[in-house]
């Protein structure tokens, strides 16, 4: 008898599709911090978390990437989750209070430094972001895979 494969995972009661280890969802930006982006609350952007977390800021005319490789070849910037100074958490309750958000149960914060794909190492720009998931289950999942990674 020939074995399933599996193709997805559940989190937090929530099924999640599984993409060769690497985690890609659309979050809503409740509060950016940046020394040369303007990113108004509300926006969205899509993310893609590994050992660091990558972020297309904008998305294009065909929409967002669905697949890892599609969003590899999508002009991504890199926020690098140094230990010690990066950070990927669940925001806190006064974080949450301060942005006015929907849902503060699905707000992550996230803190680094940001090194674009066209730039080198020394380019790089402090950033911190408060980003609203698209559930609850996706923000526990990325909290998990992170801690997973040793962090």
């Amino acid at each position: 008898m020939p074995m399933a494969r599996i193709t997805a995972r559940i989190v937090a009661g929530v099924i999640m599709p599984l993409t060769r280890g690497y985690s890609l969802a659309t979050f809503r930006v409740a509060s950016c911090v940046h020394p040369h982006r303007k990113v108004a609350p509300g926006s969205e952007v899509h993310a893609c978390l590994g050992r660091n977390v990558y972020v297309l800021w904008n998305s294009s005319r065909r929409g967002w990437p669905s697949t890892v490789d599609a969003f590899r070849a999508a002009d991504q910037s890199c926020i690098v989750l140094e230990r010690g100074a990066g950070a990927l958490r669940f925001a806190s309750e006064e974080e949450g209070a301060a942005c006015g958000v929907l849902h503060p149960n699905r707000l992550m914060f996230l803190r680094g430094k940001e090194r674009s794909s066209t730039c080198g190492d020394q380019d790089l720009s402090d950033v911190q972001l408060l980003l609203e998931g698209p559930s609850v289950g996706i923000c526990i999942s990325w909290r998990m895979e992170r801690r997973n990674l040793g962090a």
